[in-house]
């Protein structure tokens, strides 16, 4: 809270944004985040953006957090082809409508693959995504502390 807003009475907005990008980014490019290895590949996280807003409203005496993000997770590595030749992709697993007041399931996963490899697409959305959604689970958790 502000200096001239003793004891929180009076509105006020405390931004995040800087926070909150470089939080999300922190905990999406952590080395514990183990993306795995799928059936003829494997995948490592290239790097993770994020763009939106997050802020803490204050109003008599409550503090009331609020965020609306989109996250991008690039992705590179390779897929084993016939005759055992590797095959190097990159991919994309983007996340839309990460909202205060939006439920999980209401989150638009958008994966998509440079190389139009299916097995890629569907491995970001079931595998990767749960693993970017425990992040952000921790994030709106710190978020809400704050």
């Amino acid at each position: 809270m502000s200096k001239w807003n003793v004891g929180g009475y009076h509105w006020e907005e405390i931004n995040l944004n800087k926070w909150s990008k470089e939080r999300l980014e922190d905990l999406l490019t952590t080395e514990d985040l183990d993306l795995g290895s799928f059936e003829g590949g494997i995948m490592k996280l290239k790097s993770a953006f994020v763009t939106g807003d997050a802020y803490i409203n204050v109003r008599r005496g409550k503090r009331i957090p609020g965020w609306d993000l989109t996250l991008k997770v690039k992705v590179k590595g390779h897929i084993l082809e016939e005759e055992k030749k590797k095959k190097k992709f990159n991919g994309t697993l983007e996340i839309r409508n990460v909202a205060e007041g939006e439920e999980e399931d209401e989150y638009i996963v958008n994966p998509t693959c440079e190389e139009n490899l299916d097995t890629i697409t569907d491995f970001l959305k079931k595998k990767v995504f749960p693993k970017v959604l425990e992040q952000i689970r921790v994030f709106i958790k710190e978020l809400r502390e704050k």
